[in-house]
C-alpha cells in the first residue's frame, strides 16, 4: 500500500503526518508517544519565550536563500520566540536576499542553516565580506542543522530547543550589555 501525506509545512501538519502513519502502519500508540516527546520539548523550549519585544532573525540558506513568510522554518522561529525579518525585505525571485538587503535588516541572530562540520559554503561567506564585519556587531551568530528542520517531523523540536537557547543567549548579551 501506498500512504499519500500532504506537505507538512506546520507544526501541525507534523501533528498529522505522524498520526495518519502511525495509524496506517497499525501503531497509533507509538505515534502518540512520538507527539507527546515532540509537546514535551516544545514545551519546555517555549516556557521563557515571552520577550517583548522578540528578536530578529534571519535564516540564510546556502546560496543567499531565506526562511520566508508561511514557512515550516518560519514557524519554528516564531516557536522559539524569535521574529522572522525576510518577510520584511524584498527577496529576488528565487528567495534570495543579497548582502546589502541582509545588513538593512540588522538582524539580532544570524541563523545559518548549516551543519557546523559542512563543506565551505556560499552562506557562510558573506561572514567574511568586510561590509559584514563592520556592521556585524551585535549581531549573535548560530548555526543549526539543516536535517533538524528542512524536512518536517517531530524532530523540529529539537530545532526549536536550539533556537531557543540562543534567544535566551542573546537576551542575557543584551542585559549585560546594557548595564
Amino acid at each position: 500500500p501506498v500512504l499519500l501525506l500532504d506537505e507538512a509545512t506546520s507544526l501541525a501538519g507534523i501533528r498529522s503526518q505522524v498520526t495518519s502513519l502511525a495509524a496506517a502502519v497499525g501503531n497509533p500508540a507509538a505515534g502518540r508517544k512520538m507527539l507527546d516527546a515532540m509537546d514535551r520539548m516544545l514545551g519546555e523550549a517555549t516556557l521563557d519565550a515571552k520577550d517583548t519585544p522578540l528578536p530578529g532573525v534571519v535564516v540564510l540558506r546556502p546560496g543567499g536563500g531565506v526562511a520566508g513568510a508561511g514557512t515550516l522554518q518560519d514557524e519554528i522561529l516564531a516557536a522559539a520566540g524569535l521574529r522572522n525579518l525576510a518577510p520584511d525585505a524584498p527577496v529576488d525571485g528565487d528567495g534570495r536576499i543579497g548582502l546589502e538587503r541582509l545588513l538593512r535588516l540588522k538582524p539580532d541572530l544570524l541563523v545559518l542553516d548549516s551543519d557546523g562540520d559542512a563543506p565551505p559554503a556560499l552562506a557562510r561567506e558573506v561572514l567574511d565580506h568586510p561590509a559584514f564585519r563592520a556592521r556585524a556587531a551585535g549581531m549573535a551568530i548560530t548555526s543549526l542543522p539543516a536535517a533538524l528542520w528542512v524536512c518536517p517531523g517531530p524532530w523540529v523540536a529539537e530545532a526549536v530547543g536550539r533556537l531557543s537557547a540562543a534567544r535566551r543567549s542573546l537576551a542575557g548579551r543584551q542585559r549585560g550589555s546594557r548595564s
